[in-house]
């Protein structure tokens, strides 16, 4: 009886502890997109051919 509730005690810990990675993974995916979306714009607006966008990127830049 003792061997079984020792597996069972275990068996749960390793269940919460999965559970708190599968979490951790879902806010790292999460967090991830954010970067990419950020990087895709910083990126966009590096490239941007426009002067009147890169004059108006400039004086909203020094607003912040």
């Amino acid at each position: 009886m003792l061997l079984r509730n020792t597996y069972i005690k275990f068996h749960l810990f390793y269940k919460v502890a999965a559970r708190q990675n599968e979490r951790r993974l879902e806010e790292s995916k999460a967090e991830a997109g954010q970067l990419r979306n950020r990087l895709t714009l910083v990126e966009k607006n590096l490239n941007d051919t426009d002067p009147e966008a890169k004059l108006h990127r400039k004086y909203f830049s020094v607003m912040k």
